[in-house]
């Protein structure tokens, strides 16, 4: 849990939510406020998690006519606050942390937002059997100056140093920008496509490799518009190229003996009986697993 000093380090408190395209979504506080919507959250139209990406509401029956919508409660982890960036709110002391949805009534957690449902998840890991996850994220995607119509860069070249060097101001200002707050960037490669970059992440523990890839997501456009570039997550920008933009996720799970149980010397690519179920589960649920994580038309383009 952050520190009462913690807390005190912000004038205005960014409270959100990230909804099921990797949106985020809230409203700010005067610091003033937190007290309060610490102990009793504050009001926030159920559904949010759901709304359409550029604005429109979802207009499915099961969105709409079918549902009768409450008004929720955001309530902050403040284990998640961090500085906002720079970039955007200059010298004025802004923080950002992420909230649950919570019922009204008992102020249950609602598992629909996709970061609860992820929660129960590992909750249910560490509770059924005594582990947890320690995991990383690989992010590729492009750069582009959309006033030139054109990438970052001059040529396709994979680990270039040269393409770094000469855009570093950029490249690693945008790495700059996300240690500042907070977020564990640690290697920046070009990547195969004109324009196309990866930058990865540190290996952390529970669910805070994707508290810290969702706002990279956020953060990096943020960054990247206010330099005149635009950032381009779309798994297959220009299907010329054949090229995609991925997220590769990295994941290991460890029991209370601080045991890797995926790892086995003894057996053929080291990987234990643990690690042989583990990936025929994710071969067997691959279906589901891709409607759950991939569940937008952007995921397919």
């Amino acid at each position: 849990m952050a520190k009462v000093s913690h807390q005190n380090l912000y004038d205005y408190i960014e409270l959100k939510v990230y909804d099921v395209h990797g949106y985020k979504r809230g409203r700010f506080i005067h610091r003033c406020q937190l007290p309060s919507v610490i102990k009793n959250g504050i009001g926030m139209r159920h559904g949010m998690c759901y709304e359409g990406m550029h604005g429109p509401s979802n207009q499915h029956p099961l969105f709409t006519s079918a549902v009768n919508y409450s008004n929720m409660r955001m309530v902050p982890i403040l284990s998640t606050l961090r500085p906002c960036q720079k970039s955007v709110f200059g010298n004025r002391k802004v923080g950002s942390v992420i909230c649950e949805l919570r019922f009204p009534e008992d102020m249950s957690v609602d598992t629909s937002s996709p970061r609860e449902a992820t929660q129960a998840v590992l909750d249910l890991l560490r509770e059924e059997f005594g582990l947890h996850i320690k995991s990383s994220f690989e992010v590729e995607f492009g750069i582009r100056d959309p006033k030139k119509q054109k990438y970052l860069g001059d040529r396709s070249q994979w680990a270039s140093l040269v393409t770094v060097g000469k855009n570093q101001e950029l490249l690693l200002g945008l790495m700059d920008e996300m240690r500042t707050m907070e977020i564990k960037m640690d290697t920046l490669l070009s990547e195969r496509a004109i324009g196309q970059f990866e930058y990865t992440f540190e290996l952390t523990d529970g669910i805070e490799a994707a508290d810290m890839v969702a706002e990279f997501r956020a953060a990096s456009h943020l960054y990247l518009e206010s330099k005149g570039f635009d950032a381009e997550f779309m798994a297959c920008n220009d299907p010329t190229t054949k090229i995609h933009n991925a997220y590769h996720y990295n994941i290991s799970l460890w029991d209370s003996n601080g045991v890797n149980v995926f790892l086995n010397p003894d057996n053929p690519a080291e990987l234990s009986e643990f690690g042989r179920h583990w990936l025929a589960g994710l071969i067997e649920h691959a279906p589901a697993l891709t409607a759950l994580s991939l569940p937008t038309v952007n995921c397919y383009r």
